[in-house]
């Protein structure tokens, strides 16, 4: 994951990790189906979870569902929610110029 440093801040550069950041930072959690409905596709799902996961941003857990199996629920992390306040500041700085 390509990251940058801002005001001594790290700030991640991967426009799809920053979607899924931003996306859960207005949830508490979600399930891949409601991440596709910001209209990507499930493959895009995965490999933007897939890294979250992997550089700490976002977590999962296993939660059972009357209908079908166990549903895998992504939230944001500690370090997931301090990066989408980089990001916040970061937008709320570009659109305030």
């Amino acid at each position: 994951m390509r990251m940058s440093r801002i005001k001594n801040k790290e700030i991640c550069r991967c426009p799809e990790v920053c979607q899924l950041v931003i996306f859960l930072q207005e949830r508490e959690e979600a399930y891949s189906k409601e991440i596709m409905e910001m209209g990507v596709s499930y493959v895009t799902v995965y490999r933007m979870a897939k890294s979250s996961v992997k550089y700490g941003l976002v977590a999962s857990k296993f939660v059972g569902s009357e209908i079908g199996g166990p549903r895998r629920y992504y939230f944001l992390t500690e370090k997931g929610k301090r990066q989408a306040e980089i990001i916040k500041e970061c937008n709320d700085h570009l659109l305030s110029k």
